[in-house]
């Protein structure tokens, strides 16, 4: 029968006693500043035999109460939502995204397939070297390349202009001016974009 992760976890407690949870006692001597589970973190990370999933469920058990949230906070461990999932639930959220991720690459190639190519040269040759230009930098929400919702790439592409990378990098260079790009974007706008509205 296999071993689950709780009784992994405690075996590698036994077998590593300085690494183990300090007792109730030990984690607040009168003498010595509060023991965290920040502290308790920095002695766990950087560990190299333990693997991350093990980190994430012993800084759970520091203290229970602690939200997922507090601890993400408390550590600044980013990933620490992802590998406090269950292996199961990592793999089928990590092949949801995936899907996601082609769904979204395939309406972006189809978008640019359907501006028909850089809106200064006309370049139309290879869609990878095509790129969207956010013409107002504020209101850019994320890159283009990374949104996976249907409604939200539409509405942030809607907010750019589509430009080979030669153009891409002499607008930015100052090279074309920023009317110049204003413009292709209410042509765009007008012409492309209103039949998505």
């Amino acid at each position: 029968m296999k071993e689950c992760n709780i009784q992994k976890i405690k075996r590698w407690r036994q077998e590593k006693p300085e690494l183990r949870l300090p007792k109730e006692e030990e984690q607040k001597p009168k003498d010595k500043p509060e023991y965290t589970i920040k502290n308790y973190w920095l002695e766990i990370k950087e560990d190299e035999s333990t693997s991350y999933r093990e980190k994430a469920l012993m800084l759970k058990d520091f203290d229970p109460k602690l939200s997922n949230a507090k601890i993400v906070e408390s550590t600044g461990w980013k990933r620490f939502h992802w590998w406090i999932r269950s292996d199961e639930a990592r793999k089928r959220l990590a092949e949801n995204q995936k899907k996601s991720k082609s769904k979204s690459q395939q309406i972006i190639a189809d978008f640019k397939s359907e501006i028909g190519g850089c809106c200064k040269c006309g370049y139309n040759s290879c869609n990878a070297a095509l790129e969207f230009h956010h013409v107002d930098a504020d209101q850019k929400h994320k890159t283009v390349g990374s949104i996976t919702s249907k409604e939200r790439l539409i509405k942030e592409i809607e907010k750019c202009v589509l430009l080979c990378s030669n153009c891409h990098r002499e607008h930015h260079a100052g090279m074309i001016p920023q009317e110049t790009i204003e413009g292709y974007h209410k042509n765009l706008l007008s012409d492309f974009y209103s039949k998505y509205n």
